[in-house]
Parts: C-alpha cells; sequence; structure tokens
C-alpha cells in the first residue's frame, strides 16, 4: 500500500547517511507525496536539491528540479515551473541524458499549455518528439503526439488533431 511505501521511505531516511542514496530517497519521497501534499513533496524535493548541490551531485539536482518544476504546474505557479523545468535541462544537458531533456522538454510544453500559449507549446512539443524519435523513446513519442493533438484541439484545427491522435493510437498500438 501507499501508506506502507512511504513509512518505509520515511524509516531509509533516518537511516540514510548524507549521500547520493539519501538525495535519492527523497526524491522518491517527493516523487509519492505528489499525489498526497504538494507542499511536503516540494519539501522533499528542496531539501534533495541542496544535498545535491553540497556533493556536487549533477543528476540528483536535475531530478529534484523536474519535481519542483511538476509540483508548480500542480499548484498553478507556471513561471517558477518553467524555471525548474529550465534549471534541470541544463544539468541533463552536462550529463548528456537525452531522455530526460526530451521529458523536460515536454513538462515546458505542459507549462505553456497550460498558460493558453499553444503555438509555443506544440513548438516544445515537437522538439521533445524529435528527441523521442531519435533515442527510440517510443512512450515519450506517444505522448508528444497526444499533445500535439490536445494542441490542435483547442486551437479548433480537428483535422490536425485527429490526425496526431490517431499516431498516438498506432503507436500505443505497437
Amino acid at each position: 500500500s501507499g501508506k506502507s511505501k512511504l513509512d518505509s521511505l520515511r524509516l531509509e531516511l533516518n537511516n540514510s547517511l548524507k549521500d547520493t542514496n539519501r538525495v535519492n530517497i527523497l526524491g522518491e519521497l517527493s516523487f509519492e507525496y505528489r499525489v498526497i501534499d504538494w507542499d511536503s513533496s516540494f519539501l522533499f524535493a528542496r531539501q534533495g536539491l541542496e544535498l545535491s548541490k553540497e556533493l556536487s551531485y549533477t543528476s540528483g539536482c536535475a531530478r529534484q528540479y523536474k519535481n519542483m518544476g511538476i509540483i508548480k504546474r500542480y499548484k498553478g505557479e507556471f513561471n517558477k515551473s518553467a524555471g525548474y523545468h529550465f534549471e534541470a535541462i541544463k544539468r541533463w544537458y552536462i550529463l548528456g541524458n537525452n531522455n530526460e531533456i526530451g521529458n523536460e522538454i515536454y513538462n515546458l510544453s505542459a507549462v505553456f499549455k497550460e498558460l493558453g500559449l499553444y503555438t509555443k507549446a506544440a513548438e516544445f512539443t515537437n522538439i521533445a518528439l524529435n528527441i523521442f524519435e531519435s533515442i527510440g523513446d517510443s512512450i515519450g513519442v506517444y505522448s508528444c503526439f497526444n499533445m500535439l493533438g490536445i494542441l490542435y484541439y483547442v486551437e479548433n484545427d480537428f483535422g490536425k488533431a485527429i490526425l496526431y491522435f490517431k499516431h498516438a493510437a498506432e503507436i500505443s498500438l505497437d
């Protein structure tokens, strides 16, 4: 159950040293709390970010920025969300992690969609789509086609919307 997982993670956290393992536990707690309590989720991510910086743990920083960006988007704080996602992209770029760069660019497209900046959202979605296609990430490609379908739908371009939803459906059937 969810509660026992949280209890287990809290126990692990209490018994952990100030190392990358602790950062990873804080990240997992942040992720698990997203559906329960955004403020607690953000606090765990911020603690993980602070420790990641102390340890010069680049991927830890990137993961925590990603969590913080998602939480801020859920809370409707879109400018802060975008800032955190850009910070994550910088770190994933240093690490050469194209999958996570694609995920972060996709997250930014979701922020732009929420702001009603549909053209900008489509631009970012297409960038993410190109990344996902180049690395063979079918889930990423599916997500991008679906997002493009939604973006064209809200712009009343139903022909393009249907086209992208069909592309998404074809991938999900594979």
